[in-house]
């Protein structure tokens, strides 16, 4: 104001406007980065004929993909702890 009188509530909406800008800056860099990670070349699952992911691989193939080699590492784990 120009006579000098000071309002607390002036300043908040640039404060919410500055947290919606960081965000939608934060929520831009992670859908990018997961489309970089799309691009990756992941090895074939270890387990005997196992899944080798493309980029027409499925959300079904990709759940079959993480439980092979879960329990290739549970397996794994499991005889290092009996050794």
């Amino acid at each position: 104001m120009s006579n000098g009188v000071i309002i607390k509530n002036e300043g908040k909406p640039m404060k919410n406007n500055k947290k919606i800008i960081l965000l939608l800056v934060f929520l831009g860099i992670l859908v990018s980065s997961a489309a970089f990670a799309l691009q990756a070349d992941y090895p074939r699952s270890p387990v005997p004929g196992g899944i080798k992911l493309t980029n027409n691989s499925t959300i079904g193939d990709l759940v079959m993909y993480i439980y092979q080699w879960g329990i290739t590492l549970g397996g794994l784990a499991l005889f290092i702890v009996l050794v």
